[in-house]
């Protein structure tokens, strides 16, 4: 899904808002962290996810023996609760030696765990290939606080050091918000390698917490040496267009594999939607958006345009989300494509949100209980924080048969276009003729009236209820056919 975005961010608590810099590039200085530790104390900070939602993914992936270096531990408890559940080959480090050294204290009781203070930027105290994963929750994101060119060379160098100290058929496991120079720098380094080779597989984090960004398990594999996977075509989504992971019943090897560009686009629009996901979570009276759904058919269409209108917020109201299916042919039309219009369909239905959507033409649909399926997933992602689990979200719809009839079609500088007609149900014996770009449907670029000549009328003519009839493109008949001129006197005011 794409969509266009508008940011909100959740708020905090006071200490929490105390403790993060103005300037993104402190989160790279090492005063900034042995502050942000020293007035945090004892208690933990957790960066996307605690062990349970995170262990998920990861302890599919480890094994009891394995060598685990987890780069910028801070005071995370993960490590901890790693270690208690028997894995427990673990070095942690950081360059704060004030978190170290109380990292320390608080986990005496697990002596074989490691506590180093040093830079992930250089691992020079770590021999080649001596960790079999090597865990960051956060730490590439604090680290590339902001896009600058430098900043990106110190994580190319942590990137290299990485896969100095991993193993044959290490993994490095990156948990990440994949901000887009941040995802852009990482999946674009190791789709490049020329002299290793390696596999990525990317999951999300379903974490509890209430978040506007959605934390993404990014584990890069190190493949032994010829391996004949190229790196740019090495990548696997273990998700869906909304961020939601497969079941884990997938078998993950059965899923395509993508380039780097592909996954990168991809993440970037599943983040965008997730933030969207977030604003819409809650109900805000008089809030109407357009919002557009992409597919790989006819890529530069939208296949579904949906009008979001928050109607009411009154108790009386009994259904928190409605879906109105715009009739084909009139995505123009006031009633259907603005908040005026919507407010009377939206009372009607007695519902609190309504989503009118309107099915985009050249693409083709199936019918109605088909079509309902496909869009179950966009209309429940839509759905309000506050609806109950069991409610039934209802579909409505009236004559979905167009009285318009597309008569040509084709391609312009303003992109491609189509031109329908029907008649006009007010007058006898006139038709309408339009001029639609698909790009933008909800808006006719030009709309005419053709009236029949008098000499060739041998009485009032209408379109029949239910039966489609259409004029021909020329002025000139075939005998039997009606001929029709342009009426000069026709301004169209109802668009």
């Amino acid at each position: 899904p794409v969509i266009s975005q508008s940011l909100t961010f959740s708020s905090r608590t006071a200490l929490v808002m105390s403790l993060l810099p103005q300037d993104h590039s402190e989160f790279r200085s090492k005063q900034y962290w042995d502050e942000f530790f020293q007035k945090r104390g004892n208690v933990a900070f957790e960066w996307y996810g605690d062990f349970t939602e995170v262990s998920a993914h990861l302890l599919k992936s480890v094994t009891h023996s394995d060598n685990v270096l987890v780069i910028g531990c801070g005071n995370s408890d993960f490590s901890s609760d790693f270690y208690d559940k028997g894995y427990q080959n673990v070095t942690n480090l950081d360059f704060s030696e004030l978190v170290i050294q109380e990292m320390i204290s608080k986990n005496l009781s697990r002596d074989k765990m490691k506590w180093d203070v040093g830079d992930m930027t250089n691992l020079s105290a770590y021999p080649s290939g001596s960790f079999d994963v090597v865990f960051d929750k956060g730490a590439l994101d604090a680290l590339m606080s902001t896009d600058t060119a430098e900043v990106k060379e110190k994580a190319i160098c942590m990137f290299e050091e990485i896969n100095r100290v991993l193993s044959n058929n290490g993994k490095y496991v990156c948990i990440t918000l994949a901000e887009k120079f941040i995802i852009e720098t990482l999946i674009t380094y190791y789709t490049n390698l020329e002299s290793l080779g390696f596999s990525i597989s990317v999951d999300s984090i379903q974490s509890k917490k209430e978040s506007p960004f959605l934390p993404f398990y990014i584990e890069i594999t190190k493949t032994i040496s010829g391996s004949s996977i190229s790196n740019d075509k090495c990548i696997r989504l273990h998700l869906d267009e909304f961020g939601v992971p497969f079941p884990a019943s997938t078998n993950r090897l059965t899923l395509p594999r993508i380039t780097g560009a592909q996954a990168i686009a991809q993440l970037n629009q599943i983040q965008e939607f997730h933030q969207k996901q977030f604003q819409l979570a809650k109900l805000e009276v008089g809030r109407f958006e357009k919002l557009q759904f992409w597919s790989e058919e006819h890529p530069e269409i939208p296949r579904f345009t949906i009008f979001l209108l928050d109607h009411s917020d009154s108790s009386l109201v009994t259904l928190s989300m409605a879906v109105f299916m715009v009739p084909v042919g009139r995505e123009s039309d006031f009633q259907f494509t603005t908040a005026d219009g919507l407010r009377d369909i939206a009372a009607q239905a007695n519902c609190k949100r309504l989503l009118a959507v309107c099915c985009n033409r050249p693409h083709v649909y199936p019918e109605m209980k088909e079509l309902q399926a496909e869009l179950n997933p966009i209309v429940l992602s839509l759905k309000l924080k506050s609806a109950s689990s069991e409610e039934t979200i209802p579909y409505m719809a009236i004559n979905t048969e167009s009285d318009w009839d597309t008569i040509d079609s084709g391609h312009s500088e303003s992109g491609d276009y189509i031109i329908e007609e029907s008649f006009d149900e007010d007058l006898p014996n006139t038709v309408l003729r339009r001029l639609i770009f698909l790009q933008n449907q909800n808006f006719i670029q030009t709309e005419v009236r053709l009236v029949m000549k008098k000499n060739n009328s041998t009485g009032p003519k209408k379109a029949t209820k239910g039966k489609k009839k259409s004029a021909k493109k020329t002025t000139k008949s075939a005998p039997g056919e009606e001929e029709f001129e342009f009426d000069y006197t026709y301004l169209d005011a109802h668009h």
